[in-house]
């Protein structure tokens, strides 16, 4: 990818234009909408009289309702771009390759890579690589992710040039981003070739060379042809040369059984796919906005879980969310919150809707006894509902 600006609401004390950042993560993403924009416009533009729609374009990408036709959704479901890779200057003046951990146990868990023993870091400021702490430009702990120095240098070996690899955790990948994001003053010239009056900005730019990573679910029965392999362009000025990006269409290998999505996988089975997570929890989002009374409460629930999550573990959380879904007193009604509280922990588990309590209770015992691993896609699960309770739960936002 050349350098990039994908936008933001507003600008800050000192950058007019900086690069827009995932409200959680604080790392920058690539929208899924200008993603799919870009695509489909290879297809033809939509909406300019005397022009036909291509029916290529609307049976992948949608099309909205028009005067002779009802709308209909595509058969492509598009995710947006998390941060995969980018390119660090060291303190030594070297340069190398940050992973972001988050992003590599996305791929991990939904086929499309295979690194036995990679597990995650024991504090969210952690990071494995051959180099010493003292040249990182954020303060950071070395942990050991249980990937081999071979087996980090083969990872990225198509993707970078670079020697240096480090693989980061949630809050050392965002303080490395900090240090690796360009900051450019720009201004505009007129017609008569002299500076526009108060054009003057600062803009920031995602580096050259960065990696990002979008889940894409394609649904119809054959392989979607997306047109010629050639570099998209994605954002602000492109006559410049920002924005230019060389897309690779990664496959993971068949899975060898299709897993029923109501169904927790069993240990040593299959994970869920993920497009099949991401349609549970669209489902589950789309029934529990019909019951008012326990929106708030799971907008709440979700708010916490994620922090929860990644600081405390899948156990500890499971052990917190179970707690929850029961008073203080054995008397105690079924609440709002307790309800919210069983409907995550049953999405969490990849349980059906009408899954008894005390079913949906043994499981989560089973897991915070050490009988059972948790469901290894319980992260993902949590991301997809936290993404369309923003979209759907009307008030508030989720972050």
């Amino acid at each position: 990818m050349s350098p990039a600006n994908f936008g933001d609401a507003g600008g800050t004390a000192t950058v007019d234009r900086p690069v827009a950042l995932d409200s959680w993560d604080g790392l920058p993403y690539l929208p899924a909408s200008s993603l799919k924009g870009v695509l489909a416009g290879r297809f033809g533009n939509l909406g300019r009289k005397g022009e036909p729609l291509d029916p290529r374009r609307a049976a992948l990408f949608g099309k909205p309702d028009m005067a002779q036709s009802a709308g209909r959704v595509g058969s492509l479901v598009f995710g947006d771009g998390e941060l995969l890779a980018f390119p660090l200057r060291l303190r030594t003046g070297t340069r190398a390759t940050v992973i972001v951990g988050n992003t590599l146990f996305q791929l991990l868990l939904a086929g499309f890579l295979k690194l036995p023993g990679l597990r995650s870091g024991a504090r969210p400021d952690s990071y494995q690589g051959a180099m010493p702490s003292s040249v990182l430009p954020a303060s950071g702990a070395w942990f050991d992710f249980g990937l081999s120095p071979a087996a980090l240098s083969t990872l990225v070996s198509s993707w970078s040039g670079s020697e240096e690899v480090l693989v980061a955790a949630p809050q050392l990948a965002r303080a490395l981003w900090q240090a690796a994001v360009e900051e450019r003053t720009q201004t505009a010239v007129g017609d008569d070739q002299t500076v526009v009056l108060g054009s003057l900005r600062t803009v920031e730019l995602i580096p050259q060379g960065t990696i990002f990573v979008s889940m894409v679910s394609n649904f119809e029965k054959s392989q979607a042809k997306l047109g010629p392999a050639r570099p998209l362009q994605v954002g602000a000025w492109e006559s410049t040369g920002c924005g230019f990006l060389e897309p690779h269409i990664w496959t993971p290998p068949q899975l060898a059984a299709q897993e029923n999505p109501n169904t927790r996988p069993a240990p040593g089975r299959l994970a869920r796919p993920s497009h099949e997570i991401m349609l549970s929890a669209y489902k589950a989002v789309a029934e529990l906005r019909k019951r008012s009374s326990v929106v708030r409460h799971a907008r709440s629930a979700l708010l916490d879980l994620g922090p929860r999550l990644r600081t405390r573990g899948a156990t500890q959380t499971l052990a917190f969310c179970l707690a929850k879904t029961v008073g203080n007193r054995p008397v105690d009604r079924e609440s709002p919150e307790h309800t919210a509280y069983r409907w995550l922990l049953r999405e969490l588990l990849g349980l059906a809707a009408n899954t008894p309590f005390d079913e949906l209770r043994q499981g989560v015992v089973k897991v915070i006894s050490g009988t059972e691993p948790p469901p290894a896609e319980l992260e993902e699960s949590w991301l997809w509902l936290r993404r369309y309770a923003e979209t759907m739960f009307g008030e508030g936002e989720v972050a």
